[in-house]
């Protein structure tokens, strides 16, 4: 069934590999996300490109939320970035990792790396408005508004 799939690459454009795991280091969870997505969409495959979604914003959540636990403060932030890094980088190789390289030896397109830096910076907004909008409610909760 690889063969079948590895045969009849799409014409759309894709994402490589690097470019996933550089956005995801710099633009979060939520850039390398969307990417993994959007490449699933591109190969066809859109029962794994809902479940990415999905996995990427309960991921977020999970990760927004050890925020609320004062014993998890002693873990340094970069511990976070390059755990995720990590993740997606070796759950990209693995799902995605053949499909992008045979898409790349066909001579097939791949996003230019403005798209990838703007997609890295949508993100990072959408992160910061979501915990500015929870620090507000928490503010709010608590009278000082």
């Amino acid at each position: 069934m690889t063969e079948d799939i590895l045969e009849n690459i799409p014409e759309g454009s894709i994402y490589t590999t690097r470019t996933i795991i550089i956005s995801t280091f710099f633009g979060g969870l939520l850039a390398g996300g969307y990417m993994v997505y959007w490449n699933f969409k591109t190969f066809g495959e859109h029962k794994k490109a809902i479940t990415a979604l999905v996995l990427t914003i309960l991921t977020l959540l999970a990760v927004m939320a050890t925020g609320f636990f004062p014993a998890l403060d002693r873990i340094p932030a970069i511990f976070y970035t390059i755990f995720i890094t990590l993740g997606v980088s070796l759950l990209t190789k693995r799902y995605q990792g053949s499909l992008i390289d045979k898409h790349i030896s066909n001579n097939g397109k791949i996003y230019s790396t403005g798209r990838a830096v703007l997609v890295c910076v949508i993100s990072i907004i959408v992160i910061a408005a979501f915990l500015m909008g929870a620090y507000l409610l928490q503010d709010a909760a608590a009278g000082r508004l």
